[in-house]
């Protein structure tokens, strides 16, 4: 399985869990970049004014499950921290899938919000790739 089709088979896990279960980003773009990759559930931000201990104790009371996914740069995996051991019980089933947006796309981003430019990079990539293939065999 090549990248572009790993990040895919992801972003559907993703998609379906959104269905259920909210996922926690940084920020607005973050969330434009998710819904434009086809996130159709609840998405929150951690930029709404609130302070993580609250942002967190209202969580709790909201959901039973929530996906964290905060970027992978030194900030974002500091938040990561802070908000995961807040939300102790309502997240873990979830952390794989940072982990492995992670170890997939953090040569070339380290954002939630680059996902969609990175999928876009490959999904092209990917196309001229196959091309030059198709007209040599011709």
């Amino acid at each position: 399985m090549n990248r572009l089709e790993h990040l895919k088979e992801i972003l559907i896990v993703l998609s379906e869990i959104n269905k259920r279960f909210p996922i926690l980003v940084e920020g607005k773009r973050d969330v434009r970049s998710l819904r434009t990759l086809g996130m159709e559930g609840e998405i929150l931000s951690v930029n709404v004014g609130k302070g993580i201990y609250e942002l967190c104790e209202d969580i709790r009371k909201r959901y039973k499950k929530i996906v964290v996914l905060m970027d992978w740069d030194t900030r974002g995996d500091e938040l990561q921290s802070n908000i995961t051991s807040n939300l102790k019980g309502h997240y873990e089933e979830f952390a794989p899938l940072r982990d492995a947006l992670k170890a997939i796309t953090s040569k070339e981003t380290k954002e939630v919000e680059g996902l969609l430019r990175l999928f876009k990079k490959w999904q092209e990539e990917d196309e001229q790739g196959i091309f030059p293939i198709m007209e040599r065999l011709r």
